[in-house]
């Protein structure tokens, strides 16, 4: 899975679909349809289920608590971070 490649160090290629910085941690959306939020010590601290398909980007609001996610069947979707 794209969390258990992050947490050995392993590569993510072919797991994650996109992978962007957050603060001190990273967002990285997986083939799965799943975001997960990895700190630096590659363990995920946070997974969402964001899609049915790949997740194929993420952007993050200017006060980083949103996130917008797209998956490779089209779909687009809105997350709040802090509830």
């Amino acid at each position: 899975s794209c969390a258990s490649a992050c947490e050995t160090g392993g590569e993510l290629a072919g797991t994650a679909g996109t992978v962007v910085f957050f603060g001190q941690s990273v967002l990285a959306g997986c083939a799965d349809g799943t975001v997960h939020q990895i700190n630096r010590r590659g363990r995920t601290i946070r997974r969402i289920n964001a899609h049915n398909h790949m997740v194929t980007s993420i952007a993050v609001s200017p006060d980083s608590r949103y996130i917008l996610t797209t998956s490779s069947d089209g779909s687009a979707r809105i997350f709040d971070l802090q509830g």
